[in-house]
C-alpha cells in the first residue's frame, strides 16, 4: 500500500512532469461492461429517442431506417481543461451507411433533433462522424468539427464544409476494432485525435485537428447522438471516458528543499485513504452480489465499478 500511495502521490503532485495532471472523473464517464444499473438507467446520464442502453455498450440508433437516438450527462462539467475519451462501432451491411454519430460538448442538455440526432443551433462544440455524402463531393466518411454560438443552422446540404472549424477524412465504419475518439481541451487550444480501428493497438491515434483560440462553453454538458436517414447503420458506444486536466504551471510545486510539505503530503494521504477505503469496500460488496463475474473484470474496472456504487 505504501508504495500505491507514492504513486499516487507524485501523480497528484505532479510536481517533475510537464505533462497535464489528469484527474478520472466518474460523474461525467461511462464504461461497459456492466454499464446500466438494474432499472436499465445509466449512472449519471440520460439517454431517449431510439437509443437502447445494454451491459456492454449502448446502442444510439439501430440499423433500420429514420432513426434517432441520444445520451447526456446529467452534471456539467466545471473544469475549464478537460479530456475526453471515446470508443464507439458504426457499422452496416451496406458499402454506404448513414447518417452519422455526433459527440457534443454545449451550453444547455441536447435533446432529439436533425443534426445526427442532436439539436441544431447550439451552443458549443460538435464533432461530427459524418457517414453519408449529400454534397456528393466524395468526401466522407468524414469526421468534421463545428463551433456554433447557438445563431448558426448546420447546413446539410454541404455536410457542414462551409461552416467547419477543420476535420479530416476517416474511413470509421465496418473495422475490426472499436474506433476511439480523443478530444484534447487545455488553454483555449483543441485536438482531436482519431484511432481508425485497424489494430488493437491502444495508442495508434492519429491527429486529425488541432485549433488555437477556442472558446468553448464553462459549466457545459457531454453529450452523444446519432442518426439514420434512408440508409441505416448500427450506433455503438463502449465507453466515454473524462479526465479533467490541470496544466503543469498551475500543479502543485515541491518545496526549496524539494520535498512536498508535510501539509500538503497529509492532505494527500487522507485523501488516498478514504478512496483506497471505498474501493475496498465496493469490491467486496461486488464479490458477493456477482460472485460469477469476477473472472472477468480486469483491476483497471474495480475502479469504475467503484465509481458506479457512489451516490448520484
Amino acid at each position: 500500500m505504501e508504495l500505491c500511495f507514492l504513486i499516487f502521490l507524485c501523480c497528484t503532485i505532479g510536481a517533475f512532469c510537464n505533462t497535464p495532471h489528469k484527474r478520472f472523473e466518474y460523474k461525467l464517464s461511462f464504461k461497459g461492461p456492466h454499464l446500466i444499473q438494474k432499472d436499465g438507467n445509466i449512472p449519471f446520464w440520460q439517454h431517449g429517442g431510439d437509443a437502447i442502453a445494454s451491459d456492454d455498450s449502448i446502442r444510439v440508433t439501430p440499423s433500420l431506417r429514420s432513426k434517432r437516438g441520444w445520451i447526456w450527462s446529467k452534471n456539467t462539467n466545471p473544469h475549464s481543461h478537460w479530456e475526453v475519451d471515446v470508443s464507439f462501432r458504426v457499422t452496416g451491411r451496406g458499402r454506404i451507411g448513414a447518417d452519422g454519430l455526433a459527440i457534443w460538448y454545449t451550453e444547455k442538455e441536447g435533446s432529439n433533433g436533425m443534426v445526427f440526432g442532436g439539436k441544431d443551433q447550439w451552443n458549443g462544440l460538435g464533432i461530427f462522424f459524418d457517414s453519408f455524402d449529400n454534397d456528393n463531393q466524395h468526401n466522407n466518411p468524414y469526421v468534421m468539427v463545428m463551433l456554433n454560438d447557438g445563431t448558426k443552422l448546420y447546413d446539410h446540404n454541404s455536410d457542414g464544409s462551409l461552416q467547419q472549424l477543420g476535420g479530416c477524412m476517416r474511413d470509421y465504419r465496418n473495422k475490426p476494432y472499436l474506433i476511439k475518439a480523443r478530444i484534447h481541451y487545455i488553454e483555449r487550444v483543441l485536438t482531436i485525435w482519431v484511432h481508425n480501428g485497424m489494430a488493437n493497438n491502444a495508442e495508434d491515434y492519429e491527429m486529425c485537428l488541432r485549433a488555437e483560440n477556442v472558446d468553448l462553453p464553462q459549466n457545459g454538458y457531454f453529450g452523444i447522438s446519432a442518426a439514420t436517414g434512408g440508409l441505416a447503420d448500427d450506433h455503438d458506444v463502449t465507453s466515454f471516458i473524462t479526465h479533467s486536466l490541470k496544466p503543469a504551471a498551475a500543479q502543485v510545486q515541491p518545496d526549496q528543499a524539494g520535498k512536498v510539505t508535510d501539509e500538503e503530503t497529509k492532505k494527500y494521504e487522507k485523501e488516498y485513504e478514504e478512496y483506497w477505503d471505498k474501493l475496498q469496500k465496493s469490491q467486496e460488496e461486488y464479490k458477493k452480489e456477482h460472485p460469477d463475474k469476477i473472472k472477468d473484470i480486469d483491476e483497471d474496472d474495480w475502479v469504475i465499478i467503484n465509481c458506479r456504487n457512489m451516490p448520484v
